[in-house]
């Protein structure tokens, strides 16, 4: 712990312009500190560096801060506001985790990286402003968040990484036509998700996994799944020979059908633009598919081991 290096009472910092970085556990544990002011000097803050003030109020990041370190602002319970520098590039694990007083938090275009539970566990957080252009996930970032969190995907977004939104309460989504991703359990296990509102983009790639377990998925009654004009996953309990799609389908999601023993015909729309990724990977029975002649994308591994 810091704390016998600060005063008892309510106290606050400014940090030298000279700091190029506030290393690791640096005000770990400075539980009278209420605000502290980052120089333009500051690059990064590492791990812990902040983790468990539980008086700080607000911070404000510079725009030279390119990197957050693991669990830097874990636990500052009465962390109410947070301004993210405009060209953070990475924000570690756990790094605003718990704070439980967080309201509302942009992610800036510039971010390419987010760790695991970076928001989880914010108890407040109601309003999430996501714009980070491509940024990669791989795990939840906000899970739990309140009931009936907005989460708002600006119009820049491309990529909306796996996992990313899983075990969110969002009742809607919007995703813009920005977005050409949406990878493995995006959005899985947001159980009030209901509505998806997804935008016109013809070269969309979405994994048949990204809405498991929402309201919206657990509503389908369809064999086969769409989202406005893509074939999201096919849910009958039979193993067809064949699977024809409705005319105006565009895409066909990545994994749709793979790993399907019984197929053998694919009757293809002529509106069909692109399939997704091991679409029909391991479909070891297909014979038959027919391409339409305006198709412009077959993603890796779409037809791998198909004898």
């Amino acid at each position: 712990s810091s704390t016998g290096l600060f005063p008892k009472s309510s106290f606050s910092i400014r940090i030298p312009n000279a700091i190029d970085c506030i290393e690791k556990g640096c005000f770990y544990r400075c539980e009278n500190l209420e605000s502290v002011e980052i120089p333009d000097s500051v690059r990064c803050i590492d791990d812990r560096a902040f983790a468990k003030c539980g008086n700080m109020t607000n911070v404000t990041i510079p725009n030279t801060v390119v990197e957050i370190g693991e669990r830097a602002f874990e636990e500052c319970e009465r962390l109410n506001e947070v301004a993210l520098s405009g060209q953070v590039e990475k924000i570690g694990e756990y790094a605003f985790f718990r704070c439980g007083e967080l309201k509302k938090i942009e992610i800036p275009i510039s971010v390419k990286k987010m760790g695991v539970g970076a928001f989880g566990e914010c108890d407040n957080l109601t309003d999430i402003y996501f714009n980070a252009e491509n940024c990669k996930a791989g795990k939840p970032v906000f899970s739990y968040t309140p009931e009936r969190a907005n989460l708002h995907i600006g119009n820049l977004v491309m990529l909306i990484d796996d996992r990313v939104f899983e075990n969110m309460n969002i009742d809607r989504i919007v995703i813009p036509n920005s977005v050409t991703k949406i990878g493995r359990l995006a959005f899985a296990n947001s159980t009030r998700l209901a509505q998806i509102d997804l935008q016109t983009n013809d070269a969309i790639e979405i994994d048949n996994s990204a809405f498991e377990n929402t309201t919206w998925y657990n509503n389908q009654t369809d064999k086969i799944v769409y989202i406005n004009n893509v074939a999201y996953k096919y849910i009958g309990d039979d193993s067809p020979s064949k699977i024809t799609f409705k005319d105006g389908t565009t895409n066909i999601a990545a994994n749709f059908m793979k790993d399907n023993k019984e197929l053998e015909e694919v009757e293809l729309p002529s509106s069909l633009l692109s399939i997704g990724c091991s679409a029909f990977e391991n479909c070891t029975n297909l014979k038959t598919i027919h391409f339409p002649t305006k198709i412009r994308i077959i993603c890796r591994s779409a037809f791998a081991n198909c004898r």
